[in-house]
């Protein structure tokens, strides 16, 4: 269990507390919405309660005006907002993959500007790294930062950005060095998109939402200060954020999709739907499981491995499997949008369709399981039973 460790159980009674004191006037904030515009409003709300009554800066380092704790914390704060009804927390999922980069490679300065506002939600994220030119093979990008004398000037073009048209800020990922340095040749920064120069595109999805975006950079002027890391070092960041992004993500992920098989089941279209319903609950602990063990090695400090592939091929086939069910189960009443929500059911099954791509391709996923795991005979069950033998 998440709360298995001694100060989480008394965790979470106090915000279940909170959240039953609240419950009639949350109701608005739990309803679910078809515009996102509304659902944006809803999300940042109830972050500010949040923070506001402190379970926003649990987890967090106290050094950075958080309450202390660790990732264990979080997730089981996000746990307990899922299982009391709150809608995913799709606006703020940078929560557990920008700010442990900046306290780690950011300049303090710049890190405690930034953190408390990101923690409230009046700071919200995108994460410029793919581009056209430049997806899987991220060493290749070709958005280019140019030293100048008060900082740097940034020019190129980001695509499938997530929730780029909603953010105020960007992890930028640019060139610095010469194209044929790769991986070596890039740093990072922080780039408020507001500054001139900067236009945002959104792309408009098959399940009608507007989470994707394009990002352009002509002549932007960034300060030096928000420089993350060292110049040319910005690839020791990239690797730290998409760690924790393969790390969270799939805790974040479950835990939103199990209250959405618990409402499939609920549906009259799926009696009888028993078996199906069965085999989406047991994939979905299974990613549960592993999500965990991984938010596990996050809080000893350490970065997760393979094992963050693992999560991510497992929570791609259980969101494919969940939603496939509800295909099965909820066809005819979907195809003439009688089914309860049935805007909620069909956004979902096409955003799932995705999962197999975003965030690192199956392919991707598998060949690094292949060569850091398999290759090496070496599963992570074995170096845990290796790591308790040498404790013994």
């Amino acid at each position: 269990m998440i709360d298995a460790a001694p100060d989480l159980p008394a965790l979470a009674e106090k915000l279940e507390a909170w959240l039953e004191e609240r419950r009639e006037a949350h109701d608005a904030l739990r309803r679910p919405r078809e515009a996102f515009e509304e659902r944006a409003n809803a999300v940042r709300a109830l972050q500010r309660e949040l923070f506001d009554a402190g379970f926003a800066r649990v987890g967090w380092p106290e050094a950075l005006g958080g309450l202390g704790g660790s990732v264990l914390h979080r997730a089981l704060v996000l746990d307990r907002l899922s299982r009391a009804g709150y809608p995913g927390r799709f606006l703020l999922e940078h929560l557990e993959i920008l700010p442990p980069a900046l306290a780690a490679h950011a300049r303090p300065e710049l890190t405690e500007e930034l953190f408390l506002p990101t923690l409230r939600g009046d700071i919200l994220w995108c994460q410029g790294f793919s581009e056209p030119s430049a997806g899987s093979d991220l060493a290749a990008l070709r958005t280019r930062a140019e030293e100048t004398r008060e900082g740097f000037r940034i020019d190129g073009h980001k695509i499938w950005t997530s929730w780029a048209g909603w953010a105020s800020h960007c992890l930028l990922l640019a060139r610095t060095g010469a194209p044929e340095d790769r991986h070596r040749g890039l740093s990072a920064f922080v780039v408020e998109l507001d500054t001139p120069g900067v236009t945002v595109s959104a792309i408009r999805q098959a399940n009608g939402t507007d989470e994707l975006a394009e990002v352009f950079f002509e002549d932007v002027q960034v300060p030096a200060r928000n420089l993350v890391g060292p110049l040319n070092g910005g690839w020791a960041v990239a690797m730290h954020i998409l760690a924790g992004e393969r790390g969270s993500y799939a805790w974040l992920r479950q835990a939103h999709l199990l209250p959405v098989l618990a409402r499939l089941a609920e549906q009259p279209a799926a009696a009888g739907g028993e078996q199906a319903l069965g085999g989406a609950l047991v994939r979905l602990l299974a990613v549960r499981c592993r999500a965990r063990e991984v938010l596990e090695i996050l809080a000893r400090g350490e970065q997760p491995g393979p094992e963050s592939s693992v999560s991510k091929i497992l929570i791609m086939d259980a969101e494919q499997a969940l939603y496939d069910t509800v295909q099965e189960l909820l066809d005819a009443d979907l195809a003439l949008g009688s089914a309860d929500s049935a805007w909620e059911w069909q956004e979902g099954y096409l955003y799932s369709r995705a999962a197999s791509i975003y965030g690192g391709a199956r392919q991707i996923q598998l060949n690094v399981i292949g060569k850091l795991m398999v290759r090496s005979g070496e599963s992570v069950d074995s170096r845990v039973r290796g790591d308790e033998e040498a404790q013994q």
